[in-house]
């Protein structure tokens, strides 16, 4: 992060590289389920990652000779409203990893509880995370208002989030399955993959556009990027790590899946009025 600026086109670039560690989740989920643990076993698909890591590791070696810009971190060089980005940021974590829990419980039942109806529920849901960061880099690079934006993001969430739970509902276990599907396990992971891009990909490029404008919303001349964006990106996994566990061992097991949706489509109202 301190190979950029601290200013809204360098905090944009730090959204890029979001967006390519996502792109790269994307890849290593659909390997790991449909080729690494199929073909071989859970050793090979772990050494394989280790072998990604160590090849990670040479590729920043490699970078060691460029200069890094280290600005000084001042407190009050900070944007003044960076309270309340960061609860609006930990907001949406936590409705994203508390849908993630919810839906893939839902879309298991349709899809059956597999390692492959697993991975592509998680490729859709990071899919949509990668290119909704890749466009929130766009608009927080071409756009001076990107707390607005991030306040629409969170509002639009509010609609996509019910458009969701009714899909799955309602709409998906309506849809006619040919029986000649079962000539071919492709034809069913791509009726798979369909009904889960169906019903979770619009939510997920909400939250991923969410990360980058977060980013930009905070940066400031003079202050440290590599600080901003460490604590943009520990807020909002802090509140993915407690939406994934308050999800499925309190809201699920208490208020149902129905109940559970409800209290994601108050979370993010919240979020939307916190961030405007």
């Amino acid at each position: 992060a301190r190979m950029l600026d601290a200013t809204e086109e360098g905090s944009s670039r730090l959204g890029a590289v979001y967006s390519a560690n996502i792109a790269g989740a994307v890849g290593g989920c659909l390997l790991a389920g449909f080729y690494l643990l199929r073909v071989y076993d859970m050793g090979v698909a772990t050494y394989a990652a280790a072998a990604c890591n160590l090849v990670a590791a040479a590729l920043a070696y490699t970078k060691l000779s460029v200069p890094v810009s280290i600005a000084a971190s001042k407190d009050g060089a900070r944007n003044d409203a960076w309270k309340l980005v960061y609860a609006a940021i930990f907001l949406s974590g936590l409705t994203a990893l508390g849908a993630e829990v919810v839906w893939t419980r839902l879309l298991s039942l349709l899809m059956g509880a597999t390692v492959y109806a697993f991975s592509l529920i998680l490729a859709v849901f990071l899919i949509g995370l990668w290119l909704g960061s890749w466009a929130g880099s766009a608009m927080a690079r071409r756009n001076k208002n990107v707390l607005l934006r991030l306040a629409a993001c969170q509002l639009l969430l509010v609609c996509a989030i019910a458009w969701s739970a009714y899909t799955i509902a309602v709409i998906l276990p309506r849809w006619p399955v040919d029986p000649w599907f079962a000539g071919s396990p492709w034809y069913n992971f791509d009726f798979d993959f369909t009904r889960a891009l169906r019903a979770i990909f619009l939510p997920t490029l909400l939250w991923g556009a969410s990360f980058p404008l977060a980013l930009a919303g905070v940066a400031r001349p003079g202050t440290d990027p590599a600080r901003f964006s460490g604590e943009v990106y520990a807020i909002n996994t802090l509140g993915s790590i407690l939406g994934a566990l308050l999800f499925s061992l309190a809201a699920i097991p208490g208020l149902g899946t129905r109940g559970s949706q409800e209290v994601l489509i108050g979370l993010s109202a919240a979020a939307a009025i916190v961030a405007l």
